[in-house]
């Protein structure tokens, strides 16, 4: 272009952000997800559009590796600042995010009926331990009782059909 000198990609790049105390607002152009888009020319002459905080990480930070995503550890999709970006796997991005299901529900402390989760989620250990073999016939005795207890019929009907006995739901009655 006439009258334009060449700019350097990283100068460009930094152009295009507000640096603040905290987050690194990108200014430049927005994709319709509400991450910024950095276009980037590679060796064919053409031109490549890219997430800028992806750039940002790879600029500064390193290589993303294969498979993996950049977090927002701030939670802030315009943020290109490399100390807020991690690389994670896809599933541990969707753990992290307070706007997936997922998320939602690793977050919840309660079950629908009001009754609080236990620090380990003891009845989805029960289940986990059954899969892998457990005897019920044990102390998951107790497990069907507390299931029952706290109106978790999907957990008692789960482990009567694992083979733990439903004696215990009938001497409550």
């Amino acid at each position: 272009m006439k009258g334009r000198k060449p700019q350097g990609i990283k100068s460009r790049f930094e152009s295009k952000f507000i640096m603040t105390e905290g987050c690194w607002i990108w200014n430049g152009t927005k994709g319709q997800n509400g991450y910024g888009v950095f276009a980037v020319k590679h060796n064919g002459g053409g031109w490549t559009a890219i997430y800028a905080h992806r750039f940002s990480y790879e600029l500064y930070i390193g290589n993303i590796t294969k498979g993996y995503t950049i977090d927002h550890l701030c939670r802030t999709p315009l943020c290109v600042n490399p100390k807020h970006l991690e690389a994670v796997t896809q599933a541990e991005n969707l753990r992290r995010s307070p706007d997936t299901l997922i998320g939602r529900q690793i977050r919840r402390t309660h079950c629908p009926k009001g009754h609080p989760y236990s620090e380990y989620g003891y009845l989805d250990v029960v289940k986990y331990l059954i899969e892998k073999g457990a005897d019920v016939h044990a102390d998951d005795d107790a497990s069907v009782k507390e299931a029952y207890e706290y109106g978790h019929m999907d957990v008692v009907n789960y482990l009567i059909s694992k083979g733990a006995p439903d004696i215990i739901i009938y001497d409550q009655e």
